[in-house]
């Protein structure tokens, strides 16, 4: 990966990922430790149960999730979306073979092409959840099978999580800040504490539900394609984003049910064709 596309993904998991779990934290643990002690939190409690209005608007953003709606911001603070472009004529006949417009298995996706530099980006999201986001270096510098087989697991990401829609319930972990001042409030370093071990241990739950999300759309991408056709675009593709035969791209190759030979065979043609 160049050094432009390490310091976007850097940045890119620094607002997206880490800065929510910092604000959670600290929105959590600091009303916890202002409210609990004094019981000023069962006042709230009672207010917002006794509000009809108050509690819908509180189930509303237990649906939706306070983490989303930071993700989203930090998505959207990151720059990618204010540097959408119109494709040209070239670009757009591309894209709408990607996606198979007008056909019957056109996919659920609506593409946003931006201009980020020699960056490899493709992703699924945005605020409708099924904005395709694609670089023009990647689609200018993809061949077209492997670019087919990657919109095809970003496709796997919306369809897969769209059947998941509902209840953020892991945002409702943070409610163990009011637990923990309420045994720890005579400290409030352990409290401090409690919170940056929480904020950790919560980075680490995203990062394994991510991980379990790739894999999902990689074996749903798989089944829409070929497993061997798509396990070699995946080679392909994440050549651009760690080294040739890196731990990632072994251990979603090894999540699609691949047989231990044909896994190493397929690293070895990754390591082969930047080598080339």
């Amino acid at each position: 990966m160049s050094a432009s596309a390490h310091s976007f993904y850097r940045r890119l998991s620094l607002l997206t990922a880490g800065l929510p779990a910092l604000v959670l934290g600290m929105l959590f643990y600091g009303t916890a430790l202002l409210l609990w002690p004094v019981g000023l939190l069962t006042q709230v409690a009672s207010a917002i149960i006794g509000q009809p209005l108050a509690l819908s608007g509180f189930l509303l953003l237990a649906f939706i999730g306070l983490s989303r709606i930071l993700s989203w911001l930090g998505f959207m603070a990151s720059g990618v979306p204010a540097r959408r472009r119109k494709p040209d004529a070239t670009q757009q006949l591309l894209l709408d073979e990607l996606l198979a417009r007008g056909s019957a298995v056109a996919l659920p996706l609506a593409p946003q092409l931006v201009e980020l530099g020699p960056v490899p980006y493709l992703a699924a999201g945005g605020l409708t959840g099924n904005e395709l986001w694609i670089s023009t270096h990647t689609l200018g510098n993809t061949p077209l099978s492997v670019l087919r087989c990657m919109v095809a697991h970003e496709a796997g990401h919306v369809v897969l999580g769209s059947r998941r829609l509902g209840c953020a319930w892991v945002d409702l972990t943070w409610l163990a800040a009011f637990v923990v001042a309420d045994l720890l409030a005579q400290w409030p370093l352990a409290i401090a504490a409690a919170a940056a071990l929480h904020i950790s241990l919560w980075l680490r739950l995203q990062a394994w539900y991510a991980a379990r999300a790739e894999e999902a759309a990689d074996r749903w991408a798989a089944q829409q394609t070929s497993l061997l056709g798509y396990a070699r675009s995946l080679a392909v593709y994440m050549t651009a984003i760690e080294q040739p035969g890196g731990p990632l791209l072994r251990r979603r190759l090894a999540a699609l049910g691949l047989e231990p030979e044909q896994l190493e065979m397929i690293m070895e043609e990754a390591r082969r064709s930047v080598a080339g």
